[in-house]
């Protein structure tokens, strides 16, 4: 309630001074854009809560009394202050300085560094912090000013999300492992074949293929992360699945299937529509969209 009060004591004062400012209700009311009658009735409140008189009303218009000029230079000062904190708050928005917090999922900060680090060498004065979490950061309240997500588009409502990069995802095993079992294997038939599985991540259709069509038997080892997926391939414990552009940087891996269509997800940069036209939040979107397109035609 006492929040209320100061918000309409506030629009009542600022009413005033711009009465004071104009001379006229009708041309206060027009800069306010409300009605006469409000401004007539904000005056008058405001009047009857000071228990004073802030203006002498005569036919050519309103003049302040000595406690509205009082009223006028303490409201002119509050607007002079709040003008000069918008110029400071402008500034600081428009400069390419200062902390951008970038929140992404663990196994996807190999392939945002890279990003990180070209966009840094171009403005070395913008810190970066780089939080990378299994929990989605919520962009409207703070947590993070840009998110690079996998998978489907984000749904919330006040998201701006653009794609980066069409992702592909295949199966794959060591070559120590395809000497002992071999590379004979496709997704009609998995005979002979150990495989490793992800624990937890069954919205991927890779994981769902996974899941449904390779029997317990065949499940080898278990496991919560996706960076302990891949380091159980690389030690030739099985079959897994990895995203292509991560196991082209390890020799010791051998693709054993074609990358299928239906496993292909999305890249997507995500900016919430409060923060996105900040200029370091949109510079760095833009310069994340280049650099994902000259990656894609370099590969």
């Amino acid at each position: 309630m006492e929040k209320n009060k100061d918000k309409e004591n506030w629009h009542d004062i600022y009413t005033a001074y711009m009465v004071m400012r104009h001379g006229t209700l009708s041309k206060a009311a027009e800069d306010l854009g409300v009605y006469h009658s409000t401004v007539l009735r904000r005056i008058n409140a405001l009047e009857k809560r000071l228990n004073t008189r802030l203006f002498h009303r005569h036919p050519r218009g309103y003049t302040p009394t000595d406690a509205g000029y009082l009223l006028l230079s303490a409201a002119e000062n509050a607007q002079s202050e709040f003008e000069r904190l918008m110029g400071k708050l402008q500034g600081v928005d428009g400069q390419l300085t200062g902390r951008l917090v970038i929140t992404t999922v663990e196994e996807l900060v190999p392939r945002v560094l890279p990003v990180i680090r070209a966009f840094q060498t171009e403005h070395p004065n913008i810190q970066i912090e780089l939080l990378a979490d299994r929990r989605v950061l919520k962009l409207e309240h703070g947590e993070a000013h840009i998110s690079f997500r996998p998978g489907k588009g984000p749904n919330e409502p006040d998201y701006i999300a653009q794609k980066l990069a069409k992702l592909q995802s295949s199966l794959y095993a060591s070559r120590a492992y395809i000497d002992q079992f071999g590379a004979n294997l496709s997704l009609e038939d998995i005979r002979q074949h150990r495989f490793i599985k992800i624990l937890g991540h069954s919205h991927i259709a890779s994981v769902k293929w996974l899941e449904e069509k390779v029997p317990e038997s065949q499940i080898y080892l278990s496991v919560s992360s996706f960076h302990s997926l891949r380091q159980a391939v690389l030690s030739g414990f099985g079959v897994g699945l990895m995203d292509s552009w991560i196991a082209g940087q390890h020799e010791s891996v051998v693709q054993l299937i074609e990358p299928p269509s239906e496993w292909d997800y999305y890249l997507w940069i995500v900016t919430h529509k409060d923060a996105h036209h900040a200029i370091k939040v949109h510079t760095f979107v833009q310069f994340a969209k280049k650099f994902f397109a000259k990656d894609d035609v370099n590969n």
